[in-house]
């Protein structure tokens, strides 16, 4: 029998209780963006029916993701966090600038 480890686990769900539900409905639409952003690089020299079909769909996604969570995060939002997100700073700077307006 295979044993499970669960202290991966238990750490995500430390660092789930430290984010309000709002801030964790925010933290997947800002994944999902940064996912996006990597699936449209990939898709940047190619000029096919294939291309157009997966943007479209990422972009519904993400439309249907804002209103299943009830979050709606402005494009400059967006534009900033996929900043930072490429940035190199590390995990403690990105958690800290959360702080400075």
């Amino acid at each position: 029998m295979q044993e499970i480890d669960n202290t991966n686990q238990e750490a995500q769900n430390e660092n789930r209780s430290e984010f309000s539900k709002i801030e964790q409905q925010e933290k997947m639409i800002y994944h999902f963006v940064y996912i996006k952003s990597i699936i449209e690089n990939l898709f940047e020299n190619e000029n096919d029916k294939q291309k157009k079909n997966v943007l479209k769909l990422i972009k519904n996604f993400e439309k249907d993701l804002e209103e299943v969570l009830e979050t709606k995060i402005s494009n400059k939002d967006k534009l900033i966090y996929l900043q930072l997100k490429n940035s190199n700073l590390d995990s403690k700077a990105l958690k800290l600038s959360k702080y400075i307006e």
